[in-house]
């Protein structure tokens, strides 16, 4: 046995004959072993580099195995069970290891190692001391009556006598002002934990005066010079700086525990959904209100950009809760309900992101319940847990095993397959086709025929039958829940963690089951039952076969429906379906039933347009946006191509990108003359910019189409484009031919020469659509008539406000505001751009009134005396929001009314 190894051996020992376990230091192994003490020192310093021993900070440094301290810890948490840190969220998750630390450097002895916490704002250091503090006091390290002093050191940064003075506390005369000797927070500390908040602000006299303090547990009083005092104090540090920049080194050296805590985006997002569940609980319980929380509110909470982390999260929340607190009281509504027009924009922008990336999590929320209570009830012991709580704790499964959807999807099956064998033997069916005749003798036959029923639904639900096998197997398995129910005997929880994830259909279908077979048989189901529900409505899924959507649109009263007959005579189908456009047919109606067919035939493939010409080859790219369906559009429908996109759809193993691009290539020569002959027929180039090209970009070509006349819409292409693009047309690198670029519309202007802007705020509340009517109609030689469709679509109108409001609900004031309009407006005036304008503007101005906020108008009087007649017929239609909303509308306000009305 070498040196090294006979002084591990003496730690080892020494360290287990103490009763306290407190270490050894090296004089005393030195003495024991009769070996040199620097021998010793550097042999133990060896072996706490090789990890085999720790050392403590302290005076005299002490060593023990470092086995022994991991020891020390389990015992500390095996006293209850739980430990301070048990309710930190993230504690199983981003932030195991950095508890792991916390606790190791409290339970250090004899006394803890001073601990720096660094990350960013709003990491929750603060947070994490406290756990520490708590944890200390939980396992024995301080006593319970000693105080947690936090101390700011950016609130006397400017001032090193004072912080000092602060710190240390200071002797009369000390300086100026000291008129008499004051205890300082380190005394206070005595015996504590003090946390030294922003500690890079401390300057570096003040890290200087604290080594004394970290080395020895001694001190002075600012001033004094005669004596020392002692305190025994464990300081815990925490700064958002790089601490190797703006720490002494030999202060750093002094904090041998160094914890980074991550930024909110670092961190996974189950515990983001927990921490935004644990706000809006707290929020609950100040307004005494239960919560509705809408699922696309949450969702953007979810992917917004929260730079302030969960400090900012947690503000964003109390806001919100404040905005929809003010909804509850003004509209007198049953629930604070949060739904997403209470969300600031940035927090709304949230949604975009999820283009963006992929998230089992969001895409499994957006296939939940509408909306979340939080009530503010103990759901504790056997009581239903929230929905999102098991959302969190299957996905956490789902994430920490690592495994992929596919691999998910193999283990639930072998699952169901062991679960459904098990449930044959008990009932000892051994005959799939005969069982179900057999059931009545062994299940109850209230149970029988309610699952009958259930099986009925979802068969039409999921517009598919299930499998015998499937059908047995839940009727007997309802039977064995009912019969765990009535003893007590909790359900398996290991079985099925991501079924929902995979199967959202069957999963909102096996929720309406479960409340069906409640109401039928009297009984309290489990929330976990919906995993094994939802397992049988997926057995038959693999012998479903789904194939790629093919539709066929063309102009005539049959062009479409005869290509369509011939391909599906050729190949023994009905799987190509048609859709003809008559010549009087307009564009809207013709878009209205494409998307009601695609909805229709899609089979969860996506759907592949064939179309002539026209407005028609554009058509699929809308559908896409509104239906959220894949679509893809090859721009000739002839015999022979549609032919041969069917043959291909009817290959199971196909996907529409595939079919897709060998039809391009197959007819690549037709169809590039004809995709060139299409462009023909687009006279006028729009562009929308916005900084992403997504959401006000977007938001923008909806209004233009909605708004534009129907001998426009046919001529009219409106490209989306972000920031970089539009730089890359300024540069003259987009492909696009200046000279069909009639105007640009957004946020941001291209200062393409000769090419008009038009701004957002001219669009929506200034004459921004009258003048691109009117550039459009130049352009073409085509004259507008001023009767339009009065009809505004209440979708675009609530789309707009939705980014612009942050107290009213859109969906509540809009109606209110097109039926003031109706009562002030004759035909003649009905415009759609009047109509639109009118409803942004009143809107707009209904919020500013609510919060105080009045315009001005010069000539208020002589309007109002000139237009009498009309200001009474405003002020009236408006009377009913007047009363719901308890406001009074100036007349300054009214008179902007009548200058839109009057155009004047």
């Amino acid at each position: 046995m070498n040196r090294k190894e006979k002084i591990l051996q003496c730690v080892r020992q020494m360290v287990d004959e103490q009763e306290t376990k407190t270490g050894i230091d090296s004089g005393t192994i030195a003495e024991a072993l009769g070996l040199e003490r620097s021998n010793v020192s550097r042999d133990l310093n060896e072996l706490v580099r090789e990890g085999l021993v720790v050392k403590s900070e302290s005076r005299p440094v002490l060593f023990m195995e470092a086995s022994v301290c991991e020891e020390l810890v389990k015992k500390a948490e095996e006293k209850d069970g739980k430990t301070a840190f048990s309710n930190l969220i993230g504690g199983n998750g981003s932030l195991k290891s950095q508890i792991e630390q916390g606790k190791s450097a409290i339970l250090y002895p004899p006394r803890g190692l001073h601990t720096l916490l660094a990350g960013p704002t709003g990491t929750g250091k603060t947070t994490f001391a406290e756990k520490m503090y708590e944890y200390a006091a939980q396992s024995g390290i301080i006593r319970e009556k000693e105080k947690l002093i936090v101390f700011n050191c950016a609130e006397y940064a400017q001032n090193p006598q004072l912080i000092l003075s602060q710190l240390f506390g200071c002797k009369k005369g000390a300086y100026t002002g000291a008129e008499k000797d004051k205890i300082g927070l380190v005394e206070q500390a005595d015996g504590g934990i003090l946390l030294l908040d922003e500690i890079h602000r401390l300057p570096p006299e003040g890290q200087e005066m604290l080594f004394l303090l970290m080395d020895k547990g001694i001190y002075r009083r600012l001033g004094e010079t005669d004596k020392f005092r002692e305190a025994d104090v464990l300081i815990i540090g925490a700064t958002t700086e790089n601490i190797n920049t703006v720490l002494l080194k030999t202060f750093l050296r002094r904090m041998p525990v160094v914890i980074h805590l991550p930024a909110l985006n670092e961190r996974p997002i189950v515990e983001r959904l927990q921490l935004i569940e644990m706000f809006f609980v707290n929020e609950q319980k100040k307004v005494g209100v239960p919560i509705r929380v809408y699922k696309e509110a949450l969702i953007a909470l979810l992917l917004y950009y929260c730079p302030g982390n969960i400090g900012q999260l947690k503000a964003d929340i109390q806001l919100v809760c404040a905005r929809a607190f003010l909804q509850y009281k003004v509209d007198k509504l049953q629930y604070v309900t949060v739904e997403l027009p209470v969300l600031p924009e940035y927090i709304q922008k949230g949604r975009l992101e999820h283009q963006n990336q992929k998230n089992d999590l969001i895409d499994f929320l957006r296939y939940s319940d509408d909306y979340h209570f939080f009530e503010g009830e103990e759901t504790i012991g056997n009581q239903k847990q929230s929905l999102y709580d098991i959302i969190s704790e299957k996905y956490q499964t789902f994430k920490q095993q690592g495994r992929t959807k596919g691999q998910i999807t193999g283990i639930l099956q072998e699952d169901l397959d062991r679960y459904m064998e098990q449930l044959m033997e008990k009932y000892h069916v051994t005959d799939q086709e005969d069982g179900r005749k057999n059931l009545l003798k062994i299940i109850n036959a209230n149970v029988y025929y309610a699952v009958e029923e259930v099986i009925q639904f979802a068969e039409v639900r999921l517009e598919r039958k299930l499998s015998e096998q499937a059908k047995i197997g839940m009727t007997m398995h309802v039977n064995a829940m009912l019969e765990r129910i009535e003893n007590g005997i909790p359900i398996r929880e290991e079985v099925g963690s991501d079924i929902a994830l995979n199967h959202p259909k069957e999963f909102r279908v096996a929720k309406t089951i479960k409340r069906l077979l409640e109401e039928e048989l009297d009984v309290q189901i489990p929330e976990r039952e919906l995993v094994y529900l939802t397992m049988f409505l997926c057995v038959s899924n693999e012998q479903i076969k789904q194939y790629t959507g093919i539709m066929v649109m063309a102009h005539g009263n049959s062009t479409a429906s005869s290509m369509s007959e011939v391909v599906n005579q050729l190949m023994n189908t009905d799987h190509c379906k048609a859709l003809d456009m008559p010549l009087d047919m307009s564009t809207e109606i013709m878009f209205e039933k494409a998307v009601a067919m695609v909805k229709e035939i899609d089979e969860g493939k996506g759907v592949l347009l064939l179309t002539d010409m026209g407005s028609l080859t554009m058509m699929g790219e809308l559908i896409e946006q509104k239906t959220g369906i894949k679509v893809r559009t090859i721009t000739l429908a002839s015999t022979a191509i549609v032919l041969e996109a069917l043959r291909k759809s009817l290959m199971q193993d196909m996907s529409l990108d595939e079919i897709y691009a060998d039809l391009k290539q197959t007819f690549q020569f037709l169809i590039k003359n004809q995709d060139e002959k299409n462009m023909g027929c687009i006279q006028h180039r729009i562009i929308t910019t916005c900084f992403t090209g997504q959401g006000t970009a977007v938001k923008i070509k909806d209004i233009i189409m909605e708004m534009l006349p129907g001998a426009l819409k046919d001529m009219v292409h409106i490209q989306c484009m972000d920031f970089r693009q539009a730089v890359d047309v300024q540069n003259g690198k987009e492909g696009l031919q200046r000279k069909r670029i009639d105007a640009v519309v957004g946020t941001v202007d291209l200062k393409l020469d000769g090419v008009p802007y038009i701004s957002v705020d001219e669009l929506i509340a200034g004459e921004g659509m009258r003048r691109l009517e009117h550039i459009l109609s130049n352009a073409s030689d085509l004259n507008i008539s001023n009767e339009q469709e009065s009809d505004v679509k209440t979708e675009i109108l609530a789309e707009t406000l939705s980014g612009i409001l942050a107290f009213l609900n859109p969906a509540k004031i809009i109606p209110l505001l097109l039926k003031s309009f109706e009562e002030l407006t004759t035909q003649g005036k009905n415009r759609k751009d009047i109509k639109f304008r009118y409803v942004i503007h009143t809107a707009c101005m209904l919020e500013r009134i609510m919060q105080g906020e009045i315009i001005q108008h010069k000539q208020t009087e002589e309007i109002k005396k000139k237009y009498e007649t009309l200001f009474n017929r405003i002020k009236q239609s408006l009377g009913d929001i007047e009363h719901m909303l308890h406001i009074d509308i100036p007349d300054s306000e009214i008179v902007y009314l009548i200058e839109m009305m009057e155009n004047i």
